[in-house]
């Protein structure tokens, strides 16, 4: 029987990439090969790791032709090789492959809007001039709201970090003067949305 270490393992690396997610990674590299020509083989292993010729895993699989990598890190080059075995003895690294194991995708972007509505007082509504009117709004978002401005005319009177989302807002002693409402929602990501313009009368 001649020695395992002259076999000459011909391998051809197949290899595949699955989709990723931000959230999990799923992706696994599949090396194949073809079968030593040797008689006496039992099984193979497969090596690989990030510097040529120098490994730092090895994975028996035993019989088998082919292997999933899995857990690989992402944005990392890894040099892979495969080696046959029989009982007594081991054979030499056979050619090598290259992988680039991808980078992490990251997050997709949250370009979602909060929703926000003015409900306190409502439009056409007369106020009491020389009063203080608590404004109201309910805000929502996918992700998060992390702030709702309360404006008068254009004019930045509060900001509620709260889910109350409420603001004590001064009529003015003027009577018969018609004021724009509108509350403005923020979400973490910076999206912002603006209600509907509330108009009241003082009276």
């Amino acid at each position: 029987m001649p020695p395992l270490t002259n076999i000459l393992l011909r391998t051809l690396l197949v290899l595949l990439i699955a989709l990723l997610t931000w959230t999990t990674r799923t992706a696994a590299v599949t090396v194949s090969f073809t079968a030593s020509t040797s008689p006496d083989v039992v099984g193979y292993k497969i090596y690989y790791g990030f510097t040529s010729r120098d490994y730092d895993t090895v994975l028996d699989i035993g019989p088998a032709l082919s292997a999933s990598l899995t857990g690989l890190t992402p944005d990392a080059t890894y040099y892979i090789a495969a080696t046959a075995y029989n009982t007594s003895a081991e054979s030499v690294y056979s050619n090598e492959g290259i992988w680039h194991e991808p980078p992490d995708e990251e997050p997709p972007a949250d370009t979602t809007p909060p929703v926000v509505i003015l409900t306190n007082p409502t439009n056409g509504a007369t106020v009491p001039r020389n009063t203080t009117l608590t404004l109201r709004a309910t805000a929502s978002d996918n992700i998060k709201v992390t702030k709702v401005e309360f404006r008068v005319n254009g004019t930045l009177k509060c900001t509620e970090s709260t889910s109350s989302y409420t603001c004590a807002w001064h009529v003015p002693a003027k009577k018969k003067v018609t004021y724009s409402l509108q509350a403005r929602a923020y979400d973490a990501a910076g999206n912002t949305q603006n209600s509907a313009v509330v108009k009241v009368t003082s009276r």
